[in-house]
């Protein structure tokens, strides 16, 4: 009897232990209640959001989740794989949408813009336009239509740069049609924009609403036909008529190189006149009416 009692505990023994695992084991036992808390938790894939992104409007948009760069000085961008995947994209939609064009314009302090013009390998007006036309060639790599992308290019005086000296972005996207053509004349022509001057000097001091209209009006004499554009000099009533006739005339030059720098064809500034302190728009009696009068008014005839 003794040499069957032991095998026979044996067998008893672990087929004890076996059901006894069966009965805890939520995923063999189907009858067991398995609690939330003994349900292993995985935590959710976030996707990476957009730092920056280019739309049309609510006709299409698209961005990443990594900048582009530019080096200090320099005009060839750093693109990433996820902005590869967003200009892509962009060179897919005008490609489909032929009646839309793109403007591209470039940022540049000036001291970026004195080291460029020093560079051989120069080959635009200014910095800015370089950049923007850097992305321009990517775009048009991709089957972008080159006609339907525009560049300039704009001074600021201050432009961010990261921990690698590098700029994100460095180019503003702009998208517009033939709608947004027939608006821009309305607006340009409705009245002249006047850019002021400090009582006798010729320094520019611009602004965003200045930054503003100049990317404007390239951007409407790039599409429009025989579009034309005339430069006047004006002074307050300060010394001699015949020195502020050439101080208002050296000031419109100014304004027209400025213009031809941000890429504006100069064949379309019809004129560059001065009219000295002959047409006043406020009273040369007081500061501020002097103020206004020093100005170059910048018109669209056509």
């Amino acid at each position: 009897m003794h040499k069957f009692f032991w095998p026979a505990a044996l067998v008893l023994l672990g087929w004890l232990l076996a059901g006894s695992y069966f009965l805890s084991c939520g995923y063999c036992n189907p009858t067991k209640v398995v609690t939330k808390a003994e349900i292993p938790v995985v935590a959710p894939v976030e996707l990476a959001k957009n730092i920056w992104t280019i739309n049309d409007g609510s006709r299409f948009t698209t961005g990443s989740s990594e900048h582009y760069t530019f080096g200090r000085n320099g005009f060839v961008p750093n693109i990433t794989d996820p902005t590869k995947a967003s200009f892509d994209k962009v060179a897919e939609y005008l490609k489909s949408n032929s009646g839309r064009q793109l403007q591209l314009t470039g940022w540049y302090t000036g001291e970026e813009q004195a080291s460029y013009l020093n560079d051989a390998a120069k080959t635009h007006a200014n910095l800015g336009i370089a950049r923007a036309a850097s992305i321009k060639d990517y775009l048009v790599g991709q089957g972008a239509p080159s006609d339907n992308i525009t560049l300039n290019g704009f001074e600021q005086y201050s432009l961010s740069y990261n921990s690698n000296d590098r700029l994100p972005e460095g180019v503003k996207f702009r998208f517009g049609g033939s709608e947004d053509i027939a608006a821009l004349a309305t607006s340009l022509k409705a009245k002249p924009l006047n850019v002021r001057f400090e009582s006798g000097s010729d320094n520019i001091t611009m602004n965003d609403e200045l930054v503003q209209y100049f990317a404007d009006l390239k951007f409407y004499t790039d599409r429009q036909s025989g579009a034309q554009v005339t430069v006047t000099g004006h002074t307050d009533s300060d010394g001699r008529r015949s020195s502020n006739v050439r101080l208002g005339k050296r000031r419109a030059n100014l304004i027209k190189d400025y213009m031809v720098r941000q890429g504006i064809n100069e064949a379309v500034i019809s004129s560059v006149t001065s009219l000295g302190p002959d047409q006043p728009i406020a009273d040369n009696n007081t500061p501020e009416g002097k103020a206004q009068n020093r100005r170059v008014e910048i018109r669209v005839i056509n």
